[in-house]
């Protein structure tokens, strides 16, 4: 039943860690001699399927590639490596640079960066990584993350790359904040709360689930708590 949960909990987090949960459990009780353990591990198999197969019946997740690498050799090996560290999946590479999942996995310990590639996979927009001599940007018109592999992040590479990224998945998901005029009159800047989203800052976006601040625990490095650190 384990694949099963893994199609119903696809890219959301907080299924993936209720998935993880219920397989858990599962184990536990079904490694039991009690036969009434062996009834509940029964009813956890049957309870579980039910739901993913409701669940998946309506929901195709479709794993072609959605992310493309440009560059030298170098630049996309370099990129494929840094995605995978934010993934639990397995990816692949093909010799264009397109980016797929090979092998799906729910037990890992990184379900933000899981779900945060997974989306892509699923979207109808294809997001270009692009070789760049300065620091990482994100295009909304060409839906193009400029990276630098060899920028001085302060931070490691992945976690760079991931805001840039979270940048994509609010535009592709129509959310983006547009200019905040006001914003700018006053400091200078009107794309603050776009860094806010990304990150997971105020009242506005500390709930969101895919934040650059969920990549941070994730990978073991300390919080971003404003919007103007570079990262």
């Amino acid at each position: 039943f384990g694949d099963s949960l893994d199609k119903w909990a696809g890219e959301d987090p907080k299924k993936i860690e209720f998935a993880n949960s219920i397989k858990r459990m599962a184990v536990a009780v079904g490694t039991g001699k009690d036969p009434g353990e062996a009834a509940g591990y029964g009813l956890v198999v049957s309870a579980s399927e039910s739901i993913a197969i409701e669940y998946y019946s309506n929901k195709k997740f479709d794993l072609n590639s959605k992310i493309l690498i440009k560059g030298s050799p170098e630049h996309k090996e370099e990129v494929f490596r840094t995605l995978q560290d934010l993934t639990n999946d397995t990816l692949i590479m093909d010799e264009n640079g397109y980016i797929s999942i090979k092998k799906i996995n729910n037990t890992g310990d990184k379900p933000t960066g899981t779900a945060l590639i997974r989306y892509f996979m699923k979207s109808n927009e294809i997001i270009t990584i692009v070789e760049s001599s300065d620091r990482p940007t994100y295009n909304r018109k060409t839906k193009t993350i400029n990276f630098n592999t060899n920028y001085d992040f302060g931070t490691k590479k992945q976690v760079a790359l991931a805001h840039e990224l979270i940048h994509g998945y609010h535009d592709i998901k129509g959310d983006f904040p547009g200019f905040n005029f006001l914003e700018y009159l006053v400091t200078g800047y009107g794309y603050w709360d776009s860094e806010r989203q990304v990150r997971g800052l105020g009242k506005k976006y500390r709930n969101e689930s895919i934040t650059e601040n969920t990549i941070r625990d994730e990978q073991g490095v300390s919080r971003c708590n404003n919007e103007y650190e570079t990262y």
